[in-house]
């Protein structure tokens, strides 16, 4: 399987994206995107070490709540790049957790009139994305690893899905987190997919 880091070379033109160091010297790079200075997330969800991480606007809650994300910090998506134009929406965030939400419209739908499965593959890493950076303090950051999503109902025009992401594990070099997607926020909405995300942490 192509790594996470090998796909982003791979798939990002060279006129888009570029290596840099966090010192100049060339060692320890990241990929950020050439056009964007604030970036959180860039194309593939790939995290620069100067991205805003909610591990201070998390640290006093109990375990289990959220906050509501404001403005200023739901906008960890620079515009143009995919959860942007995917409408993906960050909406809480609590300690190593997050939800994020998407109202699902004709441009998410595949050839059979449903929305496409890797859409909602992409929703839930998102939201494990976001749910990972209340779990960092900088300087760190982190990739994906792998992913194993079962999609269990189809979701069509109209319908708000919701993702959770809550950590199973957070780790000085990796960290593991369950998300569950669903038609609504309520934990009796129906379950569209469930999936297992492995993060790496970077120093």
């Amino acid at each position: 399987m192509m790594s996470r880091r090998s796909a982003e070379a791979t798939c990002c033109p060279s006129e888009t994206c570029r290596w840099i160091s966090d010192d100049g010297s060339g060692s320890s790079a990241r990929l950020i995107i050439q056009s964007v200075n604030h970036t959180g997330f860039g194309i593939l969800t790939y995290v620069n070490t100067k991205s805003p991480l909610f591990t201070d606007a998390v640290a006093a809650l109990e375990e289990g709540a959220y906050i509501s994300v404001n403005d200023e910090l739901s906008r960890t998506v620079p515009d143009g790049c995919f959860l942007d134009i995917m409408d993906f929406r960050l909406e809480f965030v609590g300690r190593h957790r997050a939800k994020a939400s998407m109202v699902i419209q004709d441009k998410h739908l595949n050839q059979a009139g449903v929305c496409q499965g890797g859409l909602i593959v992409a929703l839930a890493d998102a939201a494990a994305g976001w749910a990972a950076k209340t779990a960092l303090t900088p300087p760190l950051s982190f990739v994906t690893l792998t992913m194993s999503t079962n999609v269990l109902r189809s979701a069509r025009p109209g319908d708000i899905l919701w993702a959770e992401a809550i950590a199973r594990h957070v780790g000085r070099s990796t960290m593991v987190f369950e998300v569950t997607v669903r038609r609504g926020d309520g934990a009796a909405d129906p379950i569209v997919a469930t999936s297992t995300m492995t993060q790496m942490v970077l120093s």
